[in-house]
């Protein structure tokens, strides 16, 4: 994905040519994958929907929530006290996180293709939550203005300094 050649991509993980070759994933056609998922163009991509966090009685109330995050504690505490099963700890944050990815995108998918509404997936209980509108209009909002937190601008980065800057300028004005 960072548009690395393959050779060095074989050189540093120190495979031999026809392992790679028969991989699977060398093989995925990642320009389009890359295209349908919104990247264009540079090698930075935003993708707003990732910003918007989602209140936890949404995200506990999937099917994949429900049990996931309990499940998620107990064997991270298992963890902690035995020192194993740190697998299962990863695979239940993975599991969390494609849950909050699919309210994610599910929201804006409600926002974006609002004729969609009728698809059973909107069948599920998180979409008929009190929280579920709210979290629409939070989506709508990032999405319309898709402010990407990657442009840095003086103001957000760095308030303090923008307003002693703003300040000296308006004394600089004054004076002369």
């Amino acid at each position: 994905m960072l548009e690395e050649e393959t050779k060095e991509i074989l050189r540093m993980g120190q495979w031999s040519s026809g392992v790679w070759d028969n991989s699977y994933s060398s093989k995925l056609p990642l320009g389009p994958i890359r295209k349908l998922a919104g990247f264009v163009g540079s090698k930075m991509h935003f993708n707003a929907r990732t910003v918007i966090n989602l209140p936890e009685g949404l995200l506990k109330s999937t099917p994949i929530g429900c049990w996931c995050y309990k499940a998620l504690d107990e064997v991270t505490a298992a963890c902690a006290e035995t020192g194993k099963n740190e697998t299962a700890c990863e695979f239940l944050r993975f599991m969390c996180e494609l849950n909050k990815m699919f309210l994610q995108d599910a929201a804006a998918m409600s926002v974006l293709y609002p004729d969609r509404a009728t698809h059973p997936i909107y069948q599920l209980p998180p979409f008929h939550r009190d929280e579920w509108p709210t979290h629409l209009e939070e989506m709508r909002a990032a999405l319309s203005g898709e402010d990407n937190p990657l442009d840095a601008s003086l103001e957000k980065v760095t308030p303090a300094l923008h307003a002693s800057m703003a300040h000296s300028q308006q004394c600089i004005s004054c004076i002369c």
